[in-house]
């Protein structure tokens, strides 16, 4: 594996202080996110949740929902527990005049008995704007303990990779190498039908982690040709497969699966506990899903699965009966007339 120059990570006195206070943080509630947000619709703010004897901070952004107010969203909260759930409440209902209600969407595993104590304090379940279920690959361990965890075809192909002459750099992140692996989200894109943001905002959002040194380009070659290609963030102890994608020719050299091999190993050795291989169907629906090939392609890493907590909205406004029951057809209507996420 060949390693660019990589950046020193930075983080700043808010990332310093969600980092202590949200044991395994999400990226969306890095300072990098606030700076990618600032300057759209969506507008960043930060708490400071009442606990007993301390505050938690968490990262908030407002959103117009014309007619009917604004929507608070707090994206990716983890490190929730009961005791949470009175301080979030009171911060729910000290919102701003305007806001039809505070949206709550949590990267911790679903824990039944804290959803009830939420739905008794007035929460409801509501429609996710992020993945409910995902491959976290724990990265904690020793090469051998990684592979160890990888199932027989996994294991193959990393091996087939490496004897094929396949190499993976951990590319300087210039705009040169994010714009092959551009081309690469582009062809994925086109033979899958996979959705990915425009190219304007991926390059915001890999510009703004890789200056942090939160955000790393890798791209697998095969005798100068590209194969396959990501792009990975990390916040504190937890990494994610952010964007990424892959050619069809060469691929049974297993180029993106021995990638992703690099990918871990690489956060193995930047103290890195755990990798987030992102969406996959709720495995209970797999076998009939029309994500079943990526099921099967993450599952390779690891036979568990992670279901995160649901989503949960606190009604503020007159206008949240409305945007509860039509939120699925408004976020559809505007998907389609914008080719875009409204999240």
């Amino acid at each position: 594996m060949k390693w660019g120059k990589m950046k020193h990570v930075t983080n700043s006195d808010w990332d310093s202080r969600v980092l202590a206070a949200q044991p395994g943080a999400h990226f969306m509630q890095s300072d990098a996110w606030a700076a990618l947000k600032t300057g759209t619709a969506w507008k960043p703010s930060r708490l400071e949740i009442a606990l007993p004897a301390k505050t938690f901070p968490v990262q908030a952004f407002s959103r117009k929902v014309h007619p009917l107010g604004t929507l608070r969203h707090l994206p990716r909260v983890t490190g929730v527990t009961s005791q949470h759930v009175t301080g979030l409440t009171a911060a729910a209902e000290a919102s701003p005049a305007g806001t039809l209600a505070m949206k709550l969407e949590f990267f911790q595993p679903i824990d039944a008995p804290l959803v009830a104590e939420f739905i008794d304090a007035g929460w409801v379940a509501c429609k996710a704007s992020q993945y409910r279920h995902a491959v976290v690959v724990d990265t904690s361990g020793t090469e051998d303990t990684l592979l160890a965890g990888f199932k027989k075809r996994a294991r193959y192909e990393v091996r087939l990779a490496e004897r094929s002459g396949v190499t993976v750099e951990a590319a300087e992140p210039t705009e040169a190498n994010m714009l092959r692996l551009l081309t690469l989200l582009h062809e994925t894109a086109d033979r899958t039908g996979a959705f990915f943001r425009n190219d304007e905002y991926l390059l915001k959002s890999w510009r703004e982690f890789a200056a942090r040194g939160q955000g790393f380009v890798y791209l697998a070659e095969h005798e100068g040709d590209l194969v396959a290609g990501a792009f990975v963030m990390t916040y504190g102890t937890v990494g994610w497969y952010k964007d990424g994608g892959s050619t069809r020719e060469k691929d049974k050299l297993g180029g993106a699966r021995y990638l992703q091999f690099c990918i871990m190993r690489d956060l193995q050795a930047r103290g890195i506990a755990s990798y987030d291989l992102g969406v996959i169907p709720p495995p209970a629906e797999a076998e009939n899903s029309a994500m079943k090939g990526l099921f099967t392609f993450k599952t390779s890493f690891s036979e568990e699965t992670t279901t995160f907590m649901p989503a949960l909205q606190y009604r503020l406004g007159r206008g949240y009966d409305l945007w509860h029951k039509y939120e699925g057809k408004y976020l559809g209507a505007y998907s389609k007339l914008k080719h875009d996420y409204w999240y």
